[in-house]
């Protein structure tokens, strides 16, 4: 009779310790739009979107400028709610994983970027943080993408998540008076970036 043999015992937990900051910018950005929109509602948001909108006719005389002041810049109430929270939900997320300059650079690029498509591609003003913050959800699906073996299943929901996320926002972009343009070249710019 052979003896059974001794029991093996469990492999150790593993745990993957993943580099990360303190979110600093994202709430620097969110109270920058958030002081600059009560600056434009005090002084009149017609002023402000005059001096600062994407605004083709003066891009194209030389007011390059405005491929960077509309992100900062937004039409009312609803836009600088809506967009508010997507940079305080998504902002720290990618801020904690990419670190402070990375983050940096990925807010402002996609932001341009967001300017730069809609000027090539709507004869239409534009203001708002759109297109900074759907670069911020291109660069954190391309991490998650990435680094999909190491979360496993939480970073296939993120990453489904994110991706409805994005797909609905485009579609709600198709709507009248949203420049869709913006949006996609936010997404390219953070996630060509990231």
């Amino acid at each position: 009779m052979n003896p059974a043999p001794p029991p093996v015992a469990p492999a150790p937990s593993r745990f993957l310790t993943i580099p990360t900051v303190r979110p600093r910018l994202t709430y620097v950005f969110l109270w920058l739009n958030i002081i600059i929109f009560i600056l434009q509602s005090i002084t009149g948001a017609d002023t402000w979107f005059y001096y600062g909108a994407k605004v083709n006719q003066a891009i194209v005389v030389g007011e390059w400028w405005r491929l960077i002041t509309p992100m900062f810049l937004h039409s009312g109430p609803a836009h600088i709610a809506f967009n508010s929270y997507a940079l305080y939900a998504f902002g720290r997320q990618v801020e904690t994983v990419f670190g402070h300059r990375r983050f940096f650079i990925i807010y402002m690029v996609s932001g341009v970027a967001g300017s730069a498509f809609s000027f090539a591609l709507s004869p239409n003003p534009a203001v708002g943080a759109s297109g900074a913050i759907f670069g911020l959800l291109g660069a954190l699906l391309i991490y998650l993408y990435r680094h999909r073996h190491v979360f496993g299943e939480w970073g296939r929901r993120q990453l489904m998540e994110i991706l409805i996320i994005a797909g609905l926002n485009l579609l709600i972009g198709l709507a009248p008076g949203i420049d869709d343009w913006g949006h996609v070249g936010g997404l390219v710019g953070g996630s060509v970036l990231a």
